[in-house]
C-alpha cells in the first residue's frame, strides 16, 4: 500500500506570543480558527483602530488632491490621449487526444485516447500550471509554447471511452511532488484510476487510466494537485483547470419512450433546440481568494474593454447560451458571481448534475457557488454593448453583447414548451439520471431501504470525528460500507471547512439557503456553524477506499482528510472489478509505454 505523508501543523508558521496586528490579520485571514483568546481579543482591537486611520488618510487626501481633481476634470482640462488597448489574458486551451487502436483496456474499447500533460513551474516562482506537452519526451523544451499559469486547460471526455492521461512533473523545485484530481468524478478511486495516495516526484511521469461507464451523466468538473502537502501552494499558483464529461442522448431518452411521445408529441423537435442550447456553450472560470484576490479566465484572449483590461466573453443578442462556470477559492469558500441585469441568466445544472427539473424557471442575477464547484447556467443577454461581471461584488470580467452572426442560432433554447399552440407555455424539463443517482428525498430505514445506514460527522481543529489521515484507519469506527447501501451523513461544522467526498455526490437536505434541498453536489459549505446539514447517496459502481475531506485546501495538507470502506456482500451484487493497477507507480518518463 502506498503511505500517503502530511505536513503536521507544527510544519507551518505559528502565531507567536506578542503578535503584531499584520501577524493577526495574516493568520485570521489563512484560518479563523487559528486565533483565539487572548489573541482574539487583541485582533478586535486592532480592527477597532482601523476606522479611524482610513477616516485620517481619507481627510489628507482629499485635501492634498482635491486641486488636482478639480483640474483634471473633463470640463477643465485639454484632451487626453486614448486609454492604452486592453493586454489580452490567458486562454482556456483544449487537450487534444490521441487514438490509439492497438491498446486494450479493461471494458475491451477499440480504442483509447492518449495524452501528456504537464505539470509546470514557472522558473522557482510560485507560479504553476497545467498545460498540454506536443511529444510526451524529451522533455520541455518541446511542450506547448503557451506560458505556465492559471487555469490553461480543459481537459473533455466522452461516457463509455477509455483514457490514458501521462502527467509530466517538469516542475523546477525539488520538492514539488504532486498528482492530478478528477474533482467530482464519478469514477474509481483506486489502482492507477484516481487514487490520491499517488504522486509523482520532479523529473518523473505518472499515468492515469479513466474509464468512463457508458451511462455517464455529462457535466462540468475540474482537475488540480491532491498531494503530499503542496496542494494548497500549488492550487493557489495555477494548478487547475476544467474537465467537461460531454452530454449523451440518454440524457433526454425517457425509460418509456413510448409513454414520453405520448404525453408530448413536440418533444423531438423542441430536444433538438435543446441540444442546440448545449452546444452554444461557454466557459468561464473564476479565482478568487477571498475578497483580496481575483482573476476570470475565458477560453479567448479578447478583453472587455480597454479601461478595464479584463477578460470578456462574447455572446450573440437574444441567443441563449450554455455557460459552464467553475470557481476555485483555496479555502473553499463560497463565491458569489453577478451577471448584469441586462441578461436572463437560469441555473441548470450544480456541481456537474443537473437539476432534478432543469432549468430553473426563475431567473437570477447572483449565483453562490463554493470555491470548488461549478454551475451550468443558461444566459440570453438583450442589450448590446460591454456589461460587467461582478465576484465579490467587484469587477471581474464581462460579456459582449453584439449583434447575431446567424439565424440559426437562434434555434436554440434551454427549455421546452407544451403543446398548447395558441398559448404554449415555457417549462422546465427532467433528465435522466444513472443509478449511483438515486433520488433518496423519502429514503428511511423503516422502509423498503434496508441497507439505509445514518452516520454523524464533526468537522473541527482540522479533524473530521477527531481523525486526521491514516492510510491504516479507517473512519467510521473500523466499520465498512455495505456495497449498494443508501448512507446518510449528518454533517457539522462545514460552514469553517467545506465537505467533499469522492466518487459519490450528496443529495443535501437542510443545508442552508445556498444548496437545493434535493439536489447533488459534491463540496458543501452551509450557512452557518449551527447549521446541521444532512447528506444522502446510493453506495454503488465502485467497492473501495473512499477519500473524504475539508475542502480548505491548507486543512487538507495538515491532515484534515479521512477514508471509509466499502464492502461487497453476496446479495449487495457485482461492483465494477478494482482499476487495474499496471503503472500504478511514478516511472521515469522514457519508459512511458505510449
Amino acid at each position: 500500500m502506498v503511505e500517503y505523508f502530511w505536513k503536521t501543523q507544527k510544519e507551518y508558521e505559528r502565531i507567536p506570543d506578542v503578535p503584531t496586528c499584520d501577524t493577526l490579520e495574516s493568520a485570521a485571514d489563512n484560518d479563523p480558527e487559528a486565533v483565539f483568546g487572548e489573541k482574539k481579543t487583541v485582533l478586535v482591537a486592532c480592527r477597532k483602530w482601523i476606522p479611524f486611520i482610513v477616516g485620517f488618510l481619507i481627510i489628507g487626501a482629499f485635501c492634498v488632491f482635491l486641486p488636482h481633481l478639480l483640474w483634471s476634470s473633463p470640463a477643465l482640462r485639454a484632451p487626453q490621449t486614448p486609454p492604452p488597448q486592453a493586454q489580452s489574458h490567458r486562454a482556456l486551451v483544449e487537450l487534444q487526444w490521441e487514438q490509439h487502436h492497438h491498446l486494450q483496456d479493461q471494458g475491451n474499447n477499440e480504442i483509447i485516447y492518449v495524452a501528456h500533460v504537464e505539470f509546470c513551474q514557472e522558473g522557482n516562482s510560485s507560479t504553476f500550471g497545467y498545460r498540454q506537452l506536443t511529444t510526451h519526451y524529451p522533455p520541455k523544451e518541446e511542450s506547448n509554447p503557451s506560458s505556465c499559469g492559471p487555469a490553461g486547460l480543459v481537459i473533455r471526455l466522452t461516457p463509455g471511452q477509455s483514457y490514458r492521461l501521462v502527467l509530466h512533473n517538469n516542475a523546477n523545485a525539488n520538492n514539488q511532488v504532486t498528482n492530478l484530481h478528477t474533482h467530482g468524478l464519478h469514477i474509481a478511486g483506486d489502482g492507477n484510476a484516481d487514487d490520491i495516495t499517488r504522486t509523482v516526484q520532479p523529473g518523473n511521469c505518472l499515468v492515469y487510466h479513466w474509464d468512463l461507464p457508458r451511462n455517464a451523466m455529462g457535466g462540468t468538473f475540474w482537475i488540480h494537485p491532491h498531494g503530499q502537502g503542496n496542494a494548497q501552494e500549488q492550487l493557489t499558483g495555477g494548478a487547475y483547470g476544467m474537465l467537461i464529461v460531454e452530454d449523451s442522448l440518454s440524457l433526454f431518452l425517457a425509460k418509456d419512450k413510448s409513454e414520453q411521445e405520448v404525453a408530448h408529441p413536440p418533444l423531438q423537435t423542441q430536444y433538438q433546440n435543446i441540444q442546440q442550447w448545449l452546444q452554444n456553450e461557454l466557459l468561464m472560470v473564476v479565482y478568487t481568494k477571498g475578497t483580496k484576490r481575483t482573476a476570470l479566465y475565458t477560453p479567448t484572449t479578447t478583453t472587455s474593454s480597454t479601461s478595464s483590461q479584463l477578460s470578456a466573453l462574447e455572446l450573440e443578442q437574444d441567443v441563449w447560451y450554455r455557460l459552464r462556470l467553475l470557481t476555485v477559492d483555496p479555502k473553499g469558500e463560497r463565491v458569489p458571481v453577478t451577471f448584469p441585469n441586462g441578461c436572463q441568466v437560469h441555473l441548470a445544472a450544480t456541481d456537474g448534475m443537473w437539476l432534478t427539473q432543469t432549468p430553473q424557471m426563475q431567473s437570477q442575477q447572483t449565483f453562490n457557488s463554493t470555491g470548488a464547484g461549478r454551475l451550468d447556467l443558461a444566459i440570453r443577454c438583450n442589450a448590446l454593448g460591454i456589461h460587467d461581471v461582478l465576484v465579490h461584488n467587484h469587477t471581474a470580467g464581462s460579456l459582449h453583447v453584439i449583434v447575431p452572426k446567424s439565424a440559426n442560432t437562434v434555434l436554440a433554447d434551454p427549455f421546452y414548451y407544451d403543446d398548447n399552440s395558441n398559448n404554449p407555455q415555457r417549462r422546465s424539463w427532467k433528465p435522466n439520471y444513472p443509478p449511483h443517482l438515486a433520488d433518496l428525498l423519502t429514503a428511511s430505514s423503516s422502509n423498503d431501504m434496508h441497507y439505509f445506514q445514518t452516520h454523524t460527522l464533526t468537522l473541527i481543529n482540522r479533524t473530521i470525528n477527531d481523525m486526521s489521515w491514516d492510510a491504516q484507519l479507517p473512519l467510521l469506527d473500523l466499520q465498512d460500507i455495505p456495497y449498494n447501501s443508501y448512507q446518510e451523513f449528518v454533517v457539522r461544522g462545514s460552514d469553517i471547512h467545506p465537505f467533499h467526498m469522492h466518487v459519490y455526490p450528496v443529495q443535501t437536505f437542510d443545508c442552508g439557503p445556498h444548496h437545493i434541498d434535493g439536489q447533488f453536489y459534491d463540496t458543501i459549505v452551509s450557512s452557518s456553524t449551527d447549521t446541521t446539514c444532512r447528506l444522502r447517496f446510493r453506495v454503488l459502481d465502485y467497492a473501495q477506499r473512499i477519500v473524504l475531506h475539508c475542502h480548505n485546501i491548507l486543512h487538507e495538507d495538515q491532515g484534515m482528510i479521512v477514508w471509509f470502506n466499502v464492502s461487497t456482500t453476496t446479495d449487495s451484487g457485482a461492483a465494477i472489478p478494482v482499476q487495474d493497477a499496471t503503472h500504478r507507480d511514478e516511472m521515469i518518463c522514457g519508459n512511458v509505454p505510449f
